[in-house]
């Protein structure tokens, strides 16, 4: 059945109101409106799908160089953080990259457009991130290379952007609609407003490269400590498809034979997981200590 959740005033126009984002554990609605709030420059908000209880959380304009007139929103997998784009303000009013910290409501700019040579400008869509929740994907729908828009990658943690591709006139160009991303995270898909055949816009999609993967332990799973003669599987997993190989850095205390180890000696010894290199992620690795005592 229809039931309205939240009815917004007059001040606010509907086109201004940007797609909904629900948090992972479905309680909570987010999204934007891109012209109000105390600075005019655009609001957050959160709304309550069980009492329709309706919060701004954050108001565009209130730090120094702070991004104007946001697009929606993601959210984090853990569900505690909201990323989203401005299409304009930032320190070279060209729009930014931001992240919003859902439990104390703070604002941190991630990236300024216009902060790096051939950088994009004016980001008009909401964020796309990748399946290990490490990268955002994102387009802007001008500047780079060719003044028409660009397709970039912003690793949350560094907070290094990388252009992925430049829009050309000759091509397809002014990229209209969020990334897709394909579930092993190697290819993205969007659309276009102008170019092709026909001039009136494509489908494409961008096989990514150098992808940076994560790695992870699996097996020991924390710093342990084991008696001498005794034997332990290796494991570890990784977001790429690469062979993950296992090493040792003190054979006198632990070595290893494929995914198996085994108890040498007394003292300390840092096992190494190293994913190879494939046609679309760098290699990687990850690293356990462990403690051999009497």
């Amino acid at each position: 059945n229809e039931f309205t959740l939240y009815d917004f005033g007059l001040d606010t126009n509907d086109t201004r109101l940007s797609t909904l984002t629900l948090s992972p554990d479905g309680t909570t609605l987010f999204g934007t409106i891109s012209s109000i709030g105390s600075y005019t420059n655009g609001t957050v908000f959160s709304i309550s799908i069980n009492n329709q209880t309706l919060s701004r959380i954050y108001n565009f304009g209130s730090l120094t160089n702070d991004g104007l007139n946001p697009s929606s929103l993601i959210v984090s997998k853990d569900g505690k953080n909201l990323f989203g784009t401005t299409s304009n303000g930032g320190a070279y009013n060209l729009g930014t990259v931001f992240s919003i910290d859902i439990s104390n409501q703070k604002e941190t700019i991630l990236h300024h457009f216009g902060s790096i040579p051939n950088d994009g400008w004016n980001p008009s869509t909401a964020l796309t991130l990748s399946p290990d929740g490490q990268t955002l994907y994102g387009t802007t729908w001008s500047g780079g290379n060719n003044y028409v828009g660009t397709i970039f990658a912003l690793n949350i943690k560094t907070t290094n952007e990388n252009i992925l591709y430049n829009f050309d006139q000759r091509k397809f160009y002014y990229p209209t609609t969020s990334l897709a991303i394909s579930s092993n995270g190697t290819t993205l898909y969007g659309t276009t407003w102008s170019g092709g055949s026909n001039r009136e816009g494509v489908i494409y999609s961008l096989t990514l490269t150098n992808i940076s993967p994560t790695v992870t332990f699996t097996q020991p799973t924390t710093p342990v400590t084991y008696s001498l003669g005794k034997t332990f599987a290796l494991s570890a997993t990784s977001t790429s498809s690469g062979t993950i190989t296992y090493t040792s850095s003190n054979t006198n205390v632990i070595s290893v034979s494929g995914s198996t180890a085994t108890v040498k000696g007394v003292g300390t010894a840092t096992l190494t997981a190293t994913v190879a290199a494939t046609s679309n992620y760098t290699s990687a690795f990850a690293t356990r200590s462990v403690t051999v005592k009497n």
